[in-house]
């Protein structure tokens, strides 16, 4: 991506959201140049309250809010209600997390903020859609595994009803919290009308995991079960190496039979299965069972491109390639000397996720209008008392 600004400069996006989902899709959109500001309280539960090692920080957190500014303000008070209000009116887009009935009692609700802000994008994401007989109804990563049959899925192929080791319903959320809000700011463009987006959680895991995993229910009647079955199978594994894991997956007939051949194994290079034309790696000899732990990961390697070595998640066990890529880069302060996650995109960091402080400042001013944006704003009144995440910041 050329540039410093990013795509997304002049945009401004209030962040009214709590744990990953809605912050994590905030947080992009400040990786991509929008100025985005956070209203958060002050016992925020993950700048507090999860796995903290830090006063006033915990890992999740700086992770979820980088390049952004906060604004410390209890919407249960009237007064501090209203500067979010006031701060919402300057917005191009808004998200938020709160559930139905808590907005309803807050007067913000689409319907409320529309009136002043009819340009506004109002992204909303809550765990069941607002035509369900669920809606409103709390949800975590966990209940949207299980709720989109994903728990089932595993079950299926590992025996065990386990929930994935990774966050992936809140993450898969907010990358489509991302995209809508994008689509929704062209449509703004083109014709200067705001809208509410709904992102549902659950709805949105269902249809991730279908792309998939709909198998042979894409037909009516069904011609095979749901469930993928290359990823289904007691196979679909890594190899256990002398020194850790390898990722082992051909693909096609011929990979099968190239792999086998390099693993020292020819009567698998024969075997009736790698040599029709069957397309279904689920009937296909395993490449673990052919050979997981008779090589190094290193051996694995020479094997051939489509062979890699399993690392930790930070690359600490990554290999030259891995390591020219990045996986962790360097967190300047004020957040503190530390690591942040490489991304793939967008412009240097502004600011840093840090501990919430106490300077007060104006906020900034309101980004250019950009041709085509219509909507009206009411005047911001009273500022709001913008506290960035670091005391010894003091101005734009």
């Amino acid at each position: 991506m050329t540039g410093t600004a990013g795509p997304l400069a002049g945009v401004r996006v209030v962040d009214l959201s709590t744990v990953v989902m809605g912050p994590y899709a905030a947080q992009i959109l400040g990786d991509l140049g929008a100025d985005v500001i956070k209203i958060e309280s002050p016992s925020d539960t993950v700048r507090v309250g999860l796995y903290r090692t830090t006063p006033g920080m915990t890992p999740l957190d700086l992770n979820v809010n980088r390049n952004k500014r906060s604004v410390a303000l209890n919407l249960k008070h009237d007064t501090e209600r209203e500067r979010a209000l006031d701060l919402i009116d300057t917005a191009d887009v808004l998200i938020t997390n709160m559930r139905p009935g808590a907005l309803a009692r807050l007067g913000m609700t689409y319907a409320d903020i529309a009136e002043r802000n009819p340009g506004l994008v109002y992204a909303h994401a809550q765990g069941f859609r607002s035509d369900s007989d669920r809606a409103g109804h709390a949800a975590y990563d966990e209940t949207v595994q299980a709720s989109s049959g994903l728990v089932d899925i595993a079950n299926r192929a590992l025996g065990e009803p386990v929930y994935l080791p990774t966050i992936i319903a809140d993450k898969v959320a907010a990358l489509t919290i991302v995209y809508s809000v994008l689509a929704a700011l062209v449509h703004r463009d083109r014709t200067g009308q705001g809208q509410q987006v709904e992102i549902p959680m659950t709805d949105t895991l269902i249809a991730f995991n279908l792309v998939e995993h709909l198998a042979g229910h894409v037909f009516d009647p069904a011609e095979a079960p749901t469930g993928f079955p290359a990823s289904m199978t007691k196979g679909h594994k890594a190899v256990r190496t002398k020194d850790g894991l390898a990722c082992v997956i051909p693909y096609g007939p011929q990979n099968f039979r190239d792999f086998f051949a390099a693993a020292g194994r020819p009567d698998l290079v024969d075997d009736p299965r790698v040599n029709g034309d069957a397309i279904d790696r689920a009937d296909y000899p395993s490449p673990a069972g052919a050979a997981g732990g008779l090589r190094t990961g290193a051996d694995h390697g020479r094997l051939g491109r489509g062979v890699r070595q399993a690392q930790h998640p930070d690359g600490s066990r990554a290999g030259p390639g891995d390591r020219a890529r990045g996986r962790l880069r360097p967190r300047r302060p004020p957040a503190g000397h530390g690591r942040t996650s490489h991304r793939g995109t967008g412009p240097d960091d502004r600011y840093p996720g840090a501990v919430l402080g106490h300077t007060r400042l104006d906020p900034p001013p309101r980004p250019a209008a950009r041709p085509g944006h219509r909507g009206r704003a009411r005047g911001t009144g009273e500022d709001p008392r913008v506290r960035r995440r670091a005391p010894q910041w003091t101005g734009e």
